[in-house]
């Protein structure tokens, strides 16, 4: 008796053929990493030594997972969708700058043109353009004032981009009067308009625009800094109380923040300010496709 019994439980359960599982997983990964290092030093003939460096990063890290499955049997058809997206943005720059000495009128026009002509080598490296650099950098010839220089620049620029797709299908294809998998082919199809990745081929663009733009001046910038504050020094007998400046912001311990430190901590809000932004547009088309 048990061994009819176990009979029919056997025929009144779905068989193999009567059951189906049909799954895709779509899943692409881009990773940017760009890093810019400049140094610059150069001695005058009077012993003056004058150093600068600067370096920015900059890195991009993005994922878009999408996992669709469906199962069908001849009680019922389920299906689950599991989409993922994930953006990690990081960037930062450092400067440093030294005089020891006092620099003369003409060491500091032939330092400012020593630094305008390194400047241009960066932008060119930066910018993928080798041989332009190399013709800038033999382009450089000497100065009355300067004994000697010598610059190290590095440049590097690091992209990966992968796709991956994985379909599984398990069981046949059910009769007709349990429905079919006719309408899977178009479900289970890679979409060919992906707004997240057209959003991160937006922040690539701005990346190395942001890149370029910071290439322009690493060096040029914080030496022209340095004139304007000679500048004010020697003018500064001669200013009104009106022409003042206003009062230096304090480190919170009483002492006075430097004019260095205040152009780092404004770089490091604008940076914050752009990660922000960024993640922003990013998602801003794609969140309605996650609800």
């Amino acid at each position: 008796m048990s061994s009819v019994s176990d009979a029919r439980a056997a025929s009144q359960r779905p068989s193999y053929q009567d059951q189906t599982l049909s799954s895709r997983t779509d899943s692409k990964d881009v990773a940017v990493y760009h890093r810019l290092d400049a140094g610059l030093t150069i001695k005058t003939r009077e012993g003056d030594i004058v150093t600068l460096s600067s370096s920015h990063f900059s890195s991009l890290n993005a994922r878009d997972y999408k996992s669709q499955a469906t199962y069908n049997t001849k009680d019922g058809t389920v299906s689950g969708q599991v989409h993922e997206q994930q953006i990690q943005l990081a960037s930062g720059e450092t400067f440093a700058f030294s005089v020891q000495g006092d620099l003369n009128d003409q060491e500091l026009a032939d330092i400012g043109n020593i630094v305008s002509g390194v400047d241009g080598i960066i932008y060119e490296m930066a910018g993928g353009n080798m041989d332009n650099a190399v013709a800038k950098a033999l382009s450089m010839g000497s100065y009355d004032s300067v004994a000697q220089y010598e610059a190290n620049i590095s440049v590097a620029h690091a992209y990966s981009v992968s796709a991956q797709t994985s379909t599984t299908s398990v069981g046949k294809s059910l009769p007709g009067s349990y429905g079919d998998l006719s309408g899977m082919t178009d479900l289970m199809q890679p979409s060919s308009d992906s707004p997240f990745m057209a959003s991160i081929s937006q922040l690539l663009q701005e990346q190395d625009a942001q890149t370029l733009a910071y290439a322009r001046q690493p060096l040029g910038q914080l030496f022209d800094h340095y004139r304007a504050q000679q500048e004010t020094r020697k003018s500064g007998n001669s200013q009104t109380l009106a022409d003042a400046p206003a009062a230096p912001a304090t480190d919170g311990t009483g002492g006075t923040k430097s004019p260095v430190t205040l152009a780092l901590e404004s770089s490091a809000k604008m940076v914050d300010q752009l990660i922000q932004e960024m993640v922003k547009n990013a998602f801003g088309n794609t969140l309605d496709q996650l609800a």
